[in-house]
Formats: structure tokens, sequence, C-alpha cells
């Protein structure tokens, strides 16, 4: 389908730009970055926990419901924002802020104090990906998408290795306030870089909507619940999310319980194995999505994603570190596999100026209402089994945990099948040429 870029029409086959690639290289260190200051305090928990006397509970508040919930109240208002203004701008700004406010958290002396710093980092990184996924449809042509967001969907893996590896190693060496405060250094850096070398780039929009206004963001809210592929893909994702955002926050707490191993040796070996599955399992996401297509791509993700759990719960139970991360490898795999597929139907279904919005209630799912349940549920069930020995309690919390992965495996099989029923992708969203208010059906690769 052709589209309007600066006044010309491009094709969908059109080959990016070398300054395309450079963007989809930088907006992947920027997903890194957030994502060193987002989940590595996950290998701090024990330490942190100790130092400050908190309990499981209060360390699912603060990596769970507290930074789920701003997360999310804040990602749908700054997407909007993102939509109708200068996204390089708003990501350059944004990327600063949570940058900071992770070192910041080093400080923290109690709960409130580290509770507060995490709120504000969820809420500056809240636009991050609304913002990247936005200017990466823009720079590439709808041919190129699906490896382009598998890419980018690459950045979280990297970062969990980084920031489990590295944090491990500094707390183990020096301590987990330290960690915190170089940690958050890089983002800002980076922030400079983002603010002058990366360039708006004229939407991509259909001809005839051309000279239309941004939609308000209810619009954008509405387009999107009236897609059901994109419904049965967000509940998906929730449940999906619940439990493998539970794994990866008490995952290094149950290594150091159950096998005795330090913070250095746990952010290495589990770090980096998350991260290799992570990378895998985007970069396979991404190839079926532009080859096979969406569909397919969809239907594969569900069959490895339904195979991750039975897996997951086997590593729990057996006693071996090595089986266990073997069960991490599955889960990890799966969570990417799907990403690039689900997001590039989102940016086939969804007009230009709806991408962010877009994004940011896929988002809001995952990073909101899925954190604020699972690692919550998961701590509050591993302190009501604190009897237990060892990290016996934790264990049983996790299998619990993993419980609603095969639920989402019937969701992501609901998509494809809905897809496949009707044939076609439809933007309600967009208004046609004719002006009765629907676009014309796409064909579903």
């Amino acid at each position: 389908m052709a589209v309007a870029r600066g006044g010309e029409v491009q094709g969908a086959d059109e080959a990016p730009t070398r300054y395309a690639w450079y963007v989809a290289a930088l907006l992947l260190a920027v997903n890194t970055t957030s994502y060193i200051d987002r989940k590595m305090p996950f290998i701090l928990v024990e330490p942190i926990k100790h130092d400050l006397a908190l309990s499981d509970t209060q360390i699912g508040l603060i990596t769970g419901l507290a930074f789920a919930l701003f997360y999310g109240a804040a990602g749908i208002p700054l997407a909007s924002l993102a939509d109708k203004g200068n996204r390089a701008r708003i990501l350059a700004f944004a990327l600063a802020a949570w940058g900071g406010l992770t070192s910041l958290g080093g400080f923290a002396q109690n709960f409130w104090h580290l509770c507060s710093a995490r709120i504000g980092v969820a809420a500056s990184e809240s636009v991050g990906t609304p913002c990247s996924h936005s200017l990466l449809a823009d720079y590439f042509p709808s041919g190129h998408r699906a490896r382009v967001i598998a890419l980018y969907t690459i950045g979280p893996p990297l970062g969990i290795f980084l920031g489990l590896s590295l944090g491990g190693l500094i707390n183990q060496f020096l301590n987990w306030r330290i960690a915190m405060f170089l940690l958050g250094v890089p983002g800002l850096l980076l922030a400079v870089l983002v603010h002058f070398t990366l360039r708006e780039p004229p939407r991509k929009v259909a001809a005839d909507a051309a000279q239309e206004p941004a939609p308000r963001m209810v619009d954008a809210v509405r387009a999107y619940l009236r897609e059901p592929m994109l419904i049965h893909l967000w509940c998906a994702n929730v449940l999906f999310a619940t439990s493998s955002s539970a794994l990866q926050v008490f995952a290094p707490a149950f290594i150091m319980r159950t096998f005795g191993l330090p913070t250095g040796e746990i952010g290495v070996t589990y770090g980096l194995l998350a991260g290799v599955a992570g990378t895998v399992g985007a970069m396979a996401g991404g190839q079926l999505g532009d080859r096979v297509g969406l569909r397919r791509a969809l239907i594969c993700g569900a069959a490895v994603v339904g195979l991750s759990a039975p897996v997951l719960v086997f590593g729990l139970f057996s006693h071996s570190y090595p089986l266990f991360l073997v069960g991490v490898f599955a889960v990890s795999a799966s969570v990417y596999m799907t990403s690039g597929p689900m997001y590039a139907v989102i940016q086939r279904v969804l007009p230009s100026r709806m991408h962010a919005v877009g994004t940011a209630i896929t988002l809001l799912g995952v990073n909101g209402v899925a954190m604020s349940i699972g690692p919550l549920v998961t701590g509050a069930i591993s302190d009501g089994l604190g009897y237990m020995k060892g990290g016996e309690g934790l264990k049983w919390a996790l299998v619990v945990s993993s419980a609603p992965i095969l639920w989402s495996a019937v969701h992501f099989l609901l998509a494809a099948r809905w897809l496949t029923r009707n044939g076609v992708i439809s933007s309600r969203a967009a208004p046609s040429a004719n002006g009765n208010g629907r676009a014309p059906a796409r064909s579903l690769p």
C-alpha cells in the first residue's frame, strides 16, 4: 500500500535508508537502557530487602504494583502527546528523566524513598516504546516493520542481561546503592545523543487523510477497542506478562534461597540466559511475521507460549540450577517471540497518528495491569508460605503464578482464528476516501 511521505508516495517494499537503520540502532540502545534501569533492581532484591528491612510483599509493591500503576496512568496521555507532537524531543526528555531517577534510587533510606524513585522511572519510561514504535513505523515501510520491531525488541533481553549482570557484580564487590547510581548514568548520556541526532520524520498517512488533524486520545482508544484481534492480543499479553513479570522479579531471589549463589554469579548466568532467550525469540518472531505472515506467526507463538508453562514448572521442581534455567529460557523466548508480530498487527490496523496510543494501550496491559498483579500476588503467597524452609514457599508461589501462561496461549490462538475467519485486517479508525468512516479492508499476510 502506498503512503505519503514528505509529499511523496512511498511503496510498501521500498528499501529503508541508512539513516533509518541508524534510527533503529539508536532506539534499540534507548530500549536497552530503559530495561537496564527497569530490571536491574531484580538482582538486588535480597540486599535491598535486608538493608531496608522489607518483606516480599513490599518488594512486590515496589517492583510491581507501584511501578505498574504509574506506568499505566502516564502511558496513554503521554503517547497521545507523542502522536501530536515532536516524538524525538519527548523521547530525549523522558530518557534523561528515567536515567536520573534510577541513580537517585541509590540514595533511598526506606520503602517510601525507593518506591517514589521507581514511580518516577515508571512514568518517564511509559512513553519510550510508544514514541519509538511510532518513529519506526514512519522510517520503515510496512514490509520491514515486523523485523525492525523485532530488532527493537532485542533491547529488553539485552537490558535484562546488562542490568542483572552489571548490577549483580557491582553489588557483590561494592553495594546495591552504587549499582543503582552507576547504571542510571548511561540514560543521561544517551539522552544527549538522542536530542542532537534523532530527527523527527514526516508522518506516514494515507493520501486522503494527509490534511486531517491528529485524532483525539479518546478516538484512538475507541479505535483500538473496536478491533477484536487487538482485544485478544491485549488479553494474551496481560495473562502472559502476569506470569513472566513475577518470574523476572523473584527468580534471582529464588536462586539465592534455593541454590545459595551470590548476586554476581546469578547476574551473569541467569542474565545471560534470559538475554539470549529473548534475543532468539524476538528475531524468530520478527522473521516469521515478515516471511510467513502475521497470522501464522501468531499461531506459532501460541504453541511456544503454551509449551513454556510446563517446562518452567518442571524446572522449578527439578532442584537443578541448569534445569531451572531451561524453564527460564522457555518463558523468556516465548515472551519476545510474539512481540514483533503483535506490534506489526497494531501498526497495520491503526492509522499512523494512532500508533503511539495503540502501543501504549498494549503496554498498559503488560506493564500496568500484569505487573500490578504478578509480583504482588507472588510476593504475598511467598510471605504466606514463609514457614516453609529455604526457597520452598517462593517456589510454590512461582508455580501458582505460571498458570496464566496457558490461558494466554488460548487468546493468541483466538486472535489468529479471528483473522483466519475474516481473512483480512480492517481498521474502523481511519476514514476512507468516500467519507463513510471505514477504511478499506487490507489483506493479512
